[in-house]
């Protein structure tokens, strides 16, 4: 800013004392010291009182060369006042801009800024970005896609009437709303606060955080700049006495910054209860895209005190508080927090339910110009990818670059069915490969078993594709269930719940991610090389299992004849003989396995 170094001036001396010592440094100027210079007045202007300069008389006055002018000395007796004058003229200006700078810190200012943001930025936001981003969610109209369009009707009146009631009609509440990427979770929450007047949204997937645990700090920074707070760092960077983040290596900076993050918090909650006493409806807190933030963000000290700021403000009835993102973010946060399980509301929000007879595709080829019909299109893109919306748009982008439909399509599964074979499949080939102990060997044969088997069953579901959580852990997993929850942190499963607004009985099932992901799981388990893999790796653990049970059984044989002398041979016998042939089928199952017959 321009008057900054006046600030910085003005705050180390006052007025009386920075003209004292300026005329201090003049009264040491060279020139003013000089010999025959007469002391300068300094609170005189020289061109105002022309005496103050001495005059001496020319040659041919008689005047001796002392008593001569200087032009030097008067030009610098007219420089000094001229910037004296310019110097008080800054302090008065500097003085002016200390004054509006502390205004705009006061609480007063600070709660007005936030009461202007959260009304006017909402406002603006419900004027161009939200109709159209819900306009695909629910209404009939049409979304461009380069040269294409994509028409879809979709109703979601269920979800919208729950969340609107739960916003507009209940007690402030801490809430999560989660589900699949691409799901519609921002579209019908930004309409179902489409009647609060009051509300802070923060979008992190627009305004980046790191993926460190510094993204709780960030996301604090981004929501006391949205909400209005005026920091002092915009200053105090200006004139370099302080960085303008908390990513400074200093401790001392960090805990200043952090102390202004909690009086912006503390004027937002004053701000939230004005807004209640005024108007009597509850403002809203959106955060938008949780899951951009990882776990080391979620689990940090940071976090936990923005989270339990928000369950202050809800539990004493000053704001609605909405966080929204993927499953997992509530997962991890229902873990490390047990008061957030005890007082947050869940609602999950699926794909929408979309059949060939709501899609209706037009391909227009520019360079054609002609119209194919949709109806057949229609049927594949709802067959591959469900109510992804998104994927459906990106198949028509890839099409508009001379693809037909249907390879569009074949090409995203294909691409989706080579990423889960190389993240999944192949690095437990990898440990199969790198194993040098038998029991490392066999853990890694049956944990690749195990992930076929899942895939084999997502692939034969019937009633679509999903499965119920006890069926895949008693038919798949037993007593390595745990593993499930690595497959939905590595985005291949996903949690799914009842439909909003049904009565439907609860239960947990899993989906692949989308429905892309099953047609990719369809495709891998059709695939020649990896079913002869599957095969290789049964016939491998079976050699091993049966090497193991004939060691086994051999212990026996040898137990049994050096004990046949002290029992009687009645028992012996038929304990042999059973003994026996148990060993020869073992030995033809494993001539068989290892083709060795």
């Amino acid at each position: 800013m321009f008057w900054a170094p006046m600030i910085a001036l003005g705050s180390a001396l006052g007025p009386g004392e920075s003209v004292a010592a300026l005329e201090a440094a003049v009264a040491s100027h060279p020139a003013a010291t000089s010999p025959g210079a007469t002391p300068v007045a300094t609170g005189v202007d020289a061109r105002e009182h022309p005496s103050s300069i001495p005059h001496g008389g020319g040659a041919d006055d008689g005047g001796d060369d002392d008593s001569k002018p200087r032009g030097s000395e008067a030009a610098f007796h007219a420089a000094f006042n001229v910037v004296r004058k310019t110097f008080v003229a800054s302090l008065g200006v500097g003085t002016v801009a200390t004054a509006l700078y502390l205004a705009r810190r006061s609480r007063f200012a600070q709660m007005r800024a936030m009461k202007y943001k959260m009304k006017k930025n909402w406002k603006s936001r419900q004027m161009t970005a939200l109709d159209h981003a819900s306009a695909v969610i629910f209404g009939g109209t049409r979304r461009s896609v380069g040269e294409s369009k994509l028409e879809v009707k979709v109703d979601r009146h269920k979800e919208l009437k729950v969340l609107r009631h739960h916003f507009m009609e209940t007690y402030p509440k801490l809430t999560f709303v989660t589900g699949p990427e691409a799901a519609g979770k921002s579209s019908i929450t930004e309409k179902a606060l489409g009647d609060i007047e009051y509300v802070l949204k923060v979008d992190l997937h627009k305004d980046q955080v790191s993926s460190g645990s510094l993204g709780a700090s960030e996301l604090l920074d981004h929501l006391c700049r949205r909400a209005g707070f005026y920091f002092p760092t915009t200053v105090l960077a200006d004139l370099g006495i302080i960085q303008p983040s908390s990513s400074g290596s200093s401790p001392t900076k960090a805990a200043a910054f952090r102390r202004e993050q909690e009086l912006a918090l503390r004027y937002l909650e004053y701000t939230c209860e004005e807004i209640v006493s005024e108007t009597g409806q509850y403002p809203c807190i959106f955060i938008d895209e949780l899951h951009s933030l990882k776990d080391a963000a979620l689990t940090s000290s940071d976090f936990t005190r923005f989270l339990q700021w928000c369950m202050h403000i809800t539990d004493s009835g000053l704001a609605h508080v909405v966080f929204v993102g993927r499953d997992t973010s509530l997962t991890l946060l229902d873990q490390e927090h047990h008061d957030l399980r005890e007082r947050r509301i869940h609602f999950p929000v699926d794909f929408p339910i979309v059949t060939p007879e709501l899609v209706k595709v037009a391909l227009r080829h520019a360079d054609k110009g002609r119209l194919f019909d949709g109806a057949d299109e229609a049927k594949l893109l709802c067959e591959t990818f469900g109510g992804q919306l998104r994927d459906m748009e990106k198949a028509l982008d890839s099409a508009d670059t001379g693809l037909s439909v249907s390879a569009a399509a074949s090409r995203m599964v294909t691409e989706t069915s080579h990423f889960i074979e190389q993240t999944i499949l192949g690095p437990i080939l990898q440990e199969v490969a790198d194993a040098d102990k038998q029991e490392d060997l066999e853990a890694s044969y049956r944990r690749y078993l195990r992930c076929w088997n899942m895939l084999v069953l997502f692939s034969e579901a019937e009633n679509g594709v999903a499965l119920q959580h006890d069926r895949l852990i008693y038919e798949v997993f037993g007593e390595h269930g745990h593993e499930v929850e690595i497959y939905v942190d590595k985005g291949l499963l996903r949690y799914g719940w009842p439909p909003l607004g049904t009565d439907k009985t609860f239960e947990v099932i899993l989906f692949p991610v989308s429905q892309r992901f099953h047609c990719a799981f369809r495709q891998l388990v059709n695939k020649p090389g990896l079913n002869k893999v599957a095969m290789d790796i049964k016939r491998h653990l079976a050699k091993l299992e049966l090497k193991g049970t004939q060691d086994t059984l051999s212990e026996r044989v040898q137990l049994v004849n050096s004990m046949k002398d002290f029992l009687p041979e009645d028992e012996v016998k038929p304990e042999m003989e059973s003994v026996w042939k148990k060993l020869k089928e073992n030995w033809e199952d494993y001539d068989t396995l290892s083709d060795t017959k």
